[in-house]
């Protein structure tokens, strides 16, 4: 499980300014406002959603590999 308080950073499409915000606001909210130009842009919703579930399935995958290692000391 991903951690909802993880910021991602974003580029403003007016500006380039990196504006970083959590997963859970944009969950709840995905629209940014550059606090350097002050415009608005929204994150595709659906498609936030999709790489989030693929994300959680990869780090999921990954665990179980690491399951299997075998370690030596």
């Amino acid at each position: 499980m991903l951690d909802r308080n993880f910021q991602i950073p974003f580029p403003c499409p007016k500006c380039q300014n990196e504006i970083k915000e959590t997963i859970a606001r944009l969950e709840a909210n995905p629209t940014l406002t550059c606090p350097g130009c002050n415009t608005s842009f929204g994150v595709d919703a659906e498609q936030f959603r999709r790489g989030l579930q693929e994300v959680e399935q990869s780090l999921a995958k990954l665990s179980n590999e690491v399951i299997r290692i075998d370690i030596k000391l």
